[in-house]
C-alpha cells in the first residue's frame, strides 16, 4: 500500500567533496619501494551519499559528470565508485538511513553528446521495486573545474603511442570498459609492471566485453602490456622475477592471456618487448 503513494521507496541524495590524485608507484608503495618515475596517475573525488528514504538502495557501480568547456563545447567525465583499500570498483548498497563517504576514481572522457545535461553529475539507483529517477547533482563553478582538472595528461597516453601503435586506443566497449589498446588479435591493458594481477584482470574484462560487444561474432584475446621504468639492467632483474612469479601463477591459467614485458626507454616497440603466452605448453 505505501509503495502505491511513493512512501516505502529509497531516495538517494549525493553531494561531492574535495579531488586527489595518486601517483603510482609513489603514493601507494612504501619508501624503499618507490619508483624513480610515476608513469600512471589514478584521479580520485570524494563522494558522498545519503538514503533518505525507506527502502534498501543498490547504486550504479559508476557515475557521470558532465562539463561545459570554456569553448562551449562539452566533456562527459565517467568514474567507478573505487574502494581505496582493496583499489577496486565496488558497488554502494545504502540502507534506509544510512550514510556513506567513498571515492569516485576517473575512469574515462569523451565529447558530450547532447546539448542538455550539462555541468552535472548524474547517479543512477534501484530500490526493491525497481529503478528511481537519478539524482542530479549540480555543479558549481569551483567543482566544475577541480573535475576538469582530474582529467590530467599523464604518462598513460605516452605508452600508448610507444607500444599501441598502429592499434585502436582508450576503445569504449561499453559504458563503463574503455579498452587501452585493440588490435586485430587482442585487448590489452598497459600497467607498470609490479601492477601485473591488475594488468591480468583489466585484460580479461577487455577481452570479454569485446565479445559482448561484437555479439561473439569477434574476438579478441587478452592482452597485458607491462612496462618497467627503471635502468635497464633494473629492468632486466625486475623482468626476471616478475616472469618467475607469473609462471608459478598462470602456468595453467585459462583463458589464455599474452603478456608483454617492455622498456619505457624511448625508442622502443612492443616489437622490443619480451612476449610471453600463457597457459604454458
Amino acid at each position: 500500500m505505501l509503495s502505491w503513494f511513493d512512501q516505502d521507496r529509497a531516495y538517494v541524495t549525493a553531494e561531492l567533496f574535495n579531488p586527489d590524485i595518486v601517483n603510482v608507484g609513489l603514493d601507494d608503495r612504501g619508501v624503499s619501494d618507490q619508483t624513480d618515475r610515476v608513469t600512471q596517475y589514478i584521479s580520485l573525488i570524494r563522494v558522498g551519499g545519503k538514503n533518505t528514504g525507506y527502502s534498501t538502495a543498490s547504486i550504479r557501480s559508476n557515475f557521470r559528470c558532465a562539463l561545459q568547456t570554456s569553448d562551449g563545447a562539452g566533456m562527459d567525465y565517467y568514474f567507478d565508485f573505487y574502494d581505496i583499500q582493496s583499489q577496486r570498483k565496488f558497488f554502494p548498497t545504502l540502507d534506509a538511513g544510512q550514510s556513506i563517504i567513498t571515492f569516485g576514481k576517473l575512469t574515462g572522457s569523451q565529447e558530450h553528446d547532447s546539448a542538455t545535461g550539462m555541468n552535472t553529475c548524474e547517479f543512477s539507483y534501484v530500490d526493491r521495486y525497481g529503478p528511481r529517477p537519478p539524482y542530479i547533482v549540480s555543479l558549481s563553478d569551483r567543482a566544475r573545474s577541480e573535475i576538469a582538472g582530474l582529467a590530467i595528461g599523464d604518462e598513460q597516453a605516452e605508452l600508448q603511442s610507444q607500444f599501441c601503435a598502429g592499434m585502436v586506443t582508450q576503445m569504449r566497449l561499453s559504458d563503463k570498459t574503455i579498452a587501452d589498446c585493440v588490435n586485430d588479435t587482442h585487448a590489452i591493458a598497459i600497467e607498470p609492471i609490479y601492477l601485473w594481477k591488475s594488468a591480468v584482470a583489466r585484460a580479461m574484462q577487455f577481452s570479454t566485453a569485446f565479445g559482448t560487444m561484437t555479439g561473439q561474432q569477434s574476438k579478441r584475446a587478452a592482452g597485458a602490456i607491462l612496462v618497467c621504468n627503471d635502468s635497464p639492467d633494473n629492468c632486466k632483474q625486475t623482468d626476471a622475477n616478475m616472469l618467475s612469479e607469473m609462471d608459478t601463477a598462470l602456468s595453467r591459467f585459462q583463458p589464455p592471456i599474452t603478456t608483454w614485458f617492455c622498456s619505457s626507454k624511448p625508442g622502443l616497440s612492443l616489437a622490443d618487448c619480451t612476449r610471453r603466452d600463457f597457459p604454458l605448453p
